[in-house]
């Protein structure tokens, strides 16, 4: 019985320091030192339809803020990439030319990613006005077959 115990012991080690591992190397990691993001009421949310209204109108501009890896796989028809993690140098880039009082929607992921909202919260100390967010992200958009977009198809 001991001997069963010891043997669960180190088969739990070895898989925590694999979860660990892997997480370290994954290109969505999963945040261990953040509590669930709670800033999803401070911004109009949109879902999926709503995003790909204003796309096809051409009513707002659609901000990716995931990483310029991730955003060159694909992302959202027409969406700029203001990556979270890199806000200060993108924006240096592109913020100038962005619309201060025009329709911004900001994606990330989707799910507990939290880019989406520091990108939000960058914006709105930039004096962005008409922001909105949506929470579903490229996961969900992703899921329900909604078009998309990779550099080399963009006009």
């Amino acid at each position: 019985m001991k001997q069963a115990l010891k043997q669960a012991f180190f088969i739990c080690l070895a898989g925590m320091v694999a979860g660990f591992s892997i997480n370290a190397v994954s290109q969505n990691p999963l945040p261990f030192w953040r509590l669930p993001d709670t800033r999803g009421e401070k911004w109009p949310l949109l879902d999926a339809e709503e995003v790909m209204l204003r796309i096809e109108e051409g009513s707002a501009i659609v901000i990716d803020a995931r990483e310029a890896q991730e955003y060159r796989l694909g992302h959202l028809p027409g969406a700029v990439n203001l990556p979270a993690a890199d806000f200060e140098t993108a924006f240096l880039a592109i913020g100038e030319s962005l619309p201060r009082d025009f329709p911004l929607i900001v994606y990330c992921q989707g799910g507990p990613c939290a880019e989406s909202h520091d990108v939000l919260d960058y914006l709105s100390q930039y004096d962005f006005q008409d922001l909105f967010l949506y929470p579903g992200g490229w996961l969900e958009w992703k899921q329900r077959d909604m078009p998309c977009e990779t550099p080399g198809e963009e006009p």
